[in-house]
């Protein structure tokens, strides 16, 4: 079975009676497991789709950024290994 659209649209009313942050407290009690997807929506929508969506990361412009005083401190993940980034950044730059 295909799963739920996340979006669907609340039942009766509720959709027009509810204001936004009423809808988010009727998920939650009703569906949590859509909260995600909810809360993402309403914090995009409210405070902007930057709070919500990253930029891709760019080495570049984190190095310019940098300084003695400053320095780059990268927080790893599986998955995530920042050397190729820092080599090619350095290769370009002729460090």
């Amino acid at each position: 079975s295909e799963p739920e659209n996340p979006n669907t649209k609340l039942p009766g009313d509720y959709q027009k009676s509810l204001t936004v942050f009423e809808r988010l407290v009727l998920i939650r009690a009703m569906r949590p497991d859509r909260m995600i997807s909810a809360l993402t929506t309403w914090v995009g929508d409210t405070m902007g789709k930057n709070f919500v969506q990253q930029k891709p990361f760019d080495m570049a412009e984190t190095y310019s950024e940098s300084s003695p005083q400053t320095p780059t401190f990268f927080v790893l993940f599986a998955g995530v290994d920042p050397t190729e980034w820092v080599e090619g950044l350095g290769k370009q730059l002729g460090i």
